[in-house]
């Protein structure tokens, strides 16, 4: 079955990245400015194979953190790459390892200069270790680390100019393939750069790429050893082909607005390239090992408003897709879309930006001391459609149910008591059909 999936927790929500989980559901990383501390935090969503909401966790503080990467590790815990920021410093590289619920066992920042620095990318790399590119002191930073976040190898590269490594992927001959940009001269252009590194980390080989103004964000080994690079550079969108020692086969290019890049490669069961990009109509395309195109998706995939971040090949030969869609004017909201290999999402219908297709009401009274009321409106619908309202604790438990039937259209209102809870903060979950929404509300005794 396919489906799509929107998460809106009334604020400004981003997804980066979706990982299919051992449990057969799914896992979403990005950054959330509706729940948590305050700024922008780390947000991990955990869904069951459904897209249904199981738990979410945010991490940090009340200052801008952001995660960009998900793995799930051995223990069926789950290790992010992101960025945390610093006061007084900007930012620093953060990889966060939680256990199978999110509650986290350690975290570690890299870092400590003020220039900005960050964890972009992660892949499994064996024997229960990660290797992690991004960005430390301005230049490309690779990082080798076991599943208890003792580092086994750390390298900065191109130290004379500033630089950043987007992602990395392992090779056949157990090394790494990188890609990344530079800069030729501090506040210049930044230009495509691919590096390779054996097995401990060191530089093998390096091509740059000083004739094409732009940015490399992904690279894949394909089974014929050759390295796919993606990007965008002079004015498009680009995936390029080099041989494993660096030799440049073919170039794909295709015309993006400004701001897109492609944000996601991966290889096909049937050994060809899977290309996504983030352009306003959800881009995604299937090209052979020479570099023709086969087939492209995009308003037939979902239309203009929704931006795919990432695309993951999954366990029964489908896709699953994260990125985001608009809840209003100033505002986004988490996507999550499940479609088949090909690319299509049938009996999935238009999503339409800033049309809610519900609204949930805030609590009254809030704060409160021993009940208070939630309202929530059905719009017209053809029959009825399954409604859930769950209420959680702080630390993502669910401790009540207070809605779970099949309504029809209308307004609804039902008192919530909170006999036996302690003073605090707590979250009410309504879900219609495919929709989430989120509320806070505030115990007090």
């Amino acid at each position: 079955n396919t489906f799509l999936k929107t998460y809106d927790y009334s604020g400004n929500d981003i997804g980066n990245f979706v990982i299919e989980t051992t449990d057969g559901g799914y896992a979403i990383v990005g950054k959330t400015n509706s729940l948590g501390a305050g700024g922008y935090d780390v947000w991990l969503l955990k869904t069951d194979a459904n897209g249904d909401t199981l738990w979410t966790k945010t991490y940090g503080d009340n200052l801008d953190d952001v995660g960009y990467c998900l793995r799930q590790t051995s223990d069926n815990g789950f290790i992010i790459a992101a960025s945390k920021t610093i006061p007084n410093h900007y930012m620093d590289g953060w990889i966060i390892k939680t256990d199978a619920n999110g509650k986290v066992e350690w975290d570690t920042t890299f870092g400590g200069e003020l220039n900005g620095e960050y964890a972009s990318f992660l892949i499994p790399a064996g024997n229960k270790t990660f290797v992690f590119s991004g960005a430390s002191n301005s230049k490309s930073y690779v990082s080798k680390i076991d599943e208890s976040g003792n580092i086994l190898w750390q390298y900065t590269y191109f130290s004379n100019n500033s630089s950043s490594a987007s992602a990395v992927c392992q090779t056949s001959d157990n090394g790494y393939a990188v890609v990344g940009s530079f800069q030729v001269s501090a506040g210049g252009s930044w230009y495509p750069n691919f590096f390779k590194l054996d097995n401990s980390g060191n530089l093998s080989w390096q091509v740059t790429y000083e004739d094409t103004e732009g940015y490399a964000n992904r690279v894949m080994e394909v089974s014929d050893g050759g390295l796919i690079l993606g990007g965008s550079w002079n004015g498009s969108l680009r995936v390029k082909k080099i041989s494993s020692s660096g030799i440049d086969k073919w170039e794909y290019s295709y015309p993006g607005e400004y701001g897109t890049t492609v944000t996601s490669l991966i290889e096909s069961s049937d050994g060809n390239i899977l290309v996504l990009d983030n352009s306003p109509w959800a881009r995604l395309r299937k090209l052979n090992l020479q570099g023709d195109t086969l087939w492209t998706r995009n308003k037939d995939i979902n239309n203009e408003f929704i931006r795919y971040a990432n695309v993951q090949l999954i366990g029964n030969n489908g896709l699953i897709m994260a990125g985001i869609g608009k809840n209003d004017a100033q505002n986004h909201e988490v996507i999550l879309a499940k479609a088949n290999e090909e690319g299509s999402m049938t009996g999935i219908g238009s999503y339409q930006a800033g049309q809610r297709k519900f609204v949930l009401e805030q609590n009254y009274p809030n704060p409160f001391t021993r009940f208070t009321t939630l309202s929530y409106t059905i719009p017209k619908v053809s029959g009825t459609i399954p409604v859930s309202i769950n209420i959680y604790n702080m630390v993502g438990q669910k401790i009540k149910t207070l809605v779970d039937s099949k309504k029809a259209a209308g307004t609804y209102s039902i008192q919530f008591h909170a006999d036996g809870l302690v003073p605090g903060i707590y979250f009410y979950q309504l879900n219609v059909g495919n929709q989430v929404s989120i509320k806070k509300m505030v115990l007090m005794k």
